[in-house]
């Protein structure tokens, strides 16, 4: 709600002159402040529970970020319609328009949160069975290619994970979303699960992985990198 009191000519609703103006300056940077550690603190806090970089943290920021959006906006129309200047009135229709907007966009990404949770609590059923009924074999990674995208300063990338399925050896790609320094160099042990037709791979509790030292070499480049 502070945001658009720093740009004319809605500075003229409430009859500021340039020392309430002064006042209002700090303000606006301080909600500017609050709207960029917003975003990635609600993404964090939902990767965290759901472990779904793609997009329940996503999805769940532009919740957020929308459903404010929304009250602002709708909030600044009530006094810009009520102004006596013809110019300032007739900006209400579009902020209640942008409000409106910015509700659907709220609703929608609020329903693909819904979506994202529920899917990733059935990947973990998925995963607990797997665990519990699934032949489970040793495995190593073969493959850790340097990253194309990062998400968020983590990179992203495919790594290749070699076992042996009865007699003969198997590798299958595994997508992986970690931070620079917990990349694991090739030769590190995993825990591959089979069964159903699917596979699950994780870290072996009993051979500890070892992360790569070239921390830099999979750092985000400057600007975030990637998307």
């Amino acid at each position: 709600m502070v945001l658009p009191g720093s740009f004319p000519p809605l500075l003229a609703v409430p009859g500021w002159n340039a020392w309430n103006l002064m006042w209002w300056i700090p303000l606006a940077f301080g909600a500017t402040w609050v709207l960029i550690t917003l975003i990635p603190g609600t993404y964090a806090l939902f990767e965290d529970d759901f472990g779904n970089s793609a997009s329940v943290g996503i999805r769940a920021a532009t919740t957020s970020v929308s459903a404010g959006l929304s009250a602002a906006t709708f909030a600044w129309s009530v006094p810009v319609a009520g102004h006596s200047d013809s110019f300032i009135a007739e900006l209400a229709v579009l902020l209640r328009w942008g409000a409106t907007g910015a509700a659907v966009v709220a609703a929608c990404a609020a329903l693909l949160v819904l979506t994202g949770i529920h899917g990733a609590r059935r990947e973990i059923a998925r995963i607990l069975l797997l665990r519990e009924d699934a032949r489970r074999v040793a495995g190593e990674i073969v493959t850790v290619p340097d990253p194309k995208q990062w998400i968020l300063e983590r990179p992203q990338f495919r790594i290749g994970v070699r076992f042996y399925d009865g007699a003969s050896p198997r590798t299958i790609d595994v997508w992986m979303s970690t931070s620079a320094d917990r990349v694991p160099v090739r030769g590190s042990g995993v825990l591959v699960y089979l069964g159903g037709g699917t596979t699950h791979v994780e870290a072996d509790p009993d051979s500890p992985m070892t992360f790569s030292s070239d921390v830099s070499r999979y750092t985000a480049p400057s600007g975030g990198g990637g998307n």
